[in-house]
């Protein structure tokens, strides 16, 4: 088993972060801030809803005060099969090079097979930067 090493305690500065389970379904939330440590002022609100075998996570309220440093989440980020052949599609759009698309409903990162499937729906107006990579490294 693998150690920490240098870690550091970046407490949540924010007073909500709370969940609950039978066992089988679940419930977890968060509001995330790190202002009082960090002095970053990025903030979310995080959400995941845990019903059988099926993951739905929200989040709002994703931004920044720091003109500088602008504010961004991943919404899918899984590993690839070794050969990278999975399909990314937004819109119905295949994408196999980084673009930007305004206002996508919905985002689809087919899986090894039917079950593994990683999809998001965005609720909201927004400008996504849609890009399928492969990379190596730890982490």
């Amino acid at each position: 088993m693998g150690r920490l090493i240098n870690w550091h305690n970046y407490a949540n500065t924010e007073s909500w972060a709370g969940g609950v389970s039978d066992g089988v379904n679940g419930v977890a939330s968060l509001f995330e801030s790190m202002n009082g440590v960090t002095g970053s002022p990025l903030k979310a609100k995080k959400s995941g809803f845990f019903l059988g075998d099926t993951i739905v996570t929200l989040s709002a309220g994703i931004n920044s005060s720091d003109a500088n440093n602008q504010a961004e989440t991943a919404v899918l980020n899984r590993k690839l099969n070794a050969n990278g052949q999975q399909t990314f599609l937004v819109d119905e759009q295949e994408i196999s090079a980084a673009q930007t698309l305004q206002n996508p409903r919905w985002a689809l990162l087919t899986g090894s097979d039917s079950s593994s499937n990683l999809g998001v729906s965005f609720l909201s107006d927004a400008s996504v930067n849609a890009q399928k990579q492969s990379g190596t490294g730890s982490w």
